[in-house]
């Protein structure tokens, strides 16, 4: 599915293009969002108490941002596979690595795995699974977790993290607090600068 075809009435309704331009925003940003880096920390937190040791993380949508850098710390023998089915975000990613490449080579001179930029997973490739502040902004969220669960392996670990129902009770002060905006919409797009859930609701006040 695109996002743009109907999804039955329980379904929350994303706008897949608002979500679209934010996913490709992020890829051409050089840092992740604050909430994205933070919620990372605290995924790669919980790291230590997973006995597995993958020889293969499934990093869906890395562009979102925020956990890169500890899984390759982590699991530095396991081969980073990036999911991006989006044509155009997939070629700034392609474009990151390039730039990235002489670490690469001294990375794998010490024995650390390469990345692979990927459109679908490989079926049961990867130990662990990780998602980070993207299933809130999915039009077709289970199609997603249909991916995850095909690249997964027997027995492996799927951790996410995604804005809930009652996030933005929480995040509203802090905004004002801190004074980070502008905080508006135009349609359905939602342009809050540190993170968006891309979905036809109230705004943000």
């Amino acid at each position: 599915m695109t996002g743009d075809e109907a999804l039955p009435p329980s379904t929350q309704q994303i706008d897949a293009g608002a979500a679209r331009r934010q996913r490709h925003r992020l890829a051409a940003s050089d840092q992740a969002p604050w909430l994205h880096q933070e919620v990372a920390t605290r995924m790669l937190d919980r790291l230590p108490v997973i006995r597995l040791q993958p020889t293969a993380v499934l990093q869906s949508r890395p562009s979102i941002g925020g956990g890169d850098e500890g899984l390759r710390q982590h699991y530095p023998q396991a081969t980073q596979l990036w999911l991006e089915p989006d044509a155009d975000v997939r070629a700034l990613l392609a474009q990151r690595l390039k730039r990235g490449f002489m670490q690469s080579m001294v990375d794998k001179l010490r024995g650390s795995a390469p990345t692979e930029l990927i459109t679908d997973p490989p079926a049961g490739a990867a130990q662990l699974a990780w998602s980070n502040m993207e299933l809130h902004a999915e039009a077709d969220k289970p199609a997603l977790v249909k991916t995850w669960h095909a690249g997964l392996a027997v027995e492996g670990c799927l951790m996410f993290s995604c804005l809930g129902p009652d996030s933005f009770i929480e995040l509203r002060p802090i905004f004002a607090r801190e004074g980070w905006g502008p905080r508006r919409r135009t349609g359905s797009t939602c342009m809050t600068s540190a993170t968006c859930s891309c979905t036809r609701a109230s705004p943000i006040r």
